[in-house]
């Protein structure tokens, strides 16, 4: 082989390896870009679920007759159906199949009939009531942990889902 034919098989040679890595590498991007995302932003300390009431605590959490949770219960066993995500800085793992404590803090009622001023109506939920929600983790006082080991679960806001 004369000097030009090994340039040239060189060159070819260097062509093809750099052709291929970059193909690998474009084959990389494309599944990193499939790869499901959430459909909005997921706040810090948040994760967002799809949820099942499990059961509802129908004792009165307080005595005040003027409180949302003396007029409808504020919490309520959740089996965790699915998990689409958790936002940085979420306090505590959080697992599909699991089971949860949630505080509702517009109560599990109508919040027609406790809330009638909000201007973002919530239907309501009952056992087997179907939900997705951002639920809000945060670290529970100390012998107020509501069966959660350490953290206290909070819902706002939820939709309903059939």
């Amino acid at each position: 082989m004369n000097r030009g034919s090994r340039y040239l098989f060189l060159a070819s040679f260097l062509l093809s390896a750099a052709f291929i890595a970059c193909s690998s590498s474009h084959a990389q991007n494309d599944q990193a870009h499939n790869i499901p995302k959430p459909k909005d932003y997921i706040p810090p300390d948040v994760c967002r679920i799809l949820g099942r009431i499990v059961s509802i605590d129908t004792t009165r959490q307080t005595t005040d007759t003027l409180s949302p949770c003396f007029k409808a219960p504020c919490r309520a066993r959740v089996h965790v159906d699915s998990l689409y995500g958790c936002g940085m800085g979420f306090p505590s793992g959080l697992y599909e199949g699991e089971e949860i404590t949630a505080f509702f803090m517009y109560t599990l009622g109508p919040t027609k009939e406790t809330y009638p001023a909000l201007k973002a109506t919530l239907p309501g939920l009952q056992i087997g009531s179907r939900f997705e929600a951002n639920v809000m983790g945060h670290p529970a006082p100390e012998g107020d942990q509501l069966g959660n080991s350490t953290i206290e679960f909070t819902v706002f806001d939820y939709t309903v889902v059939q």
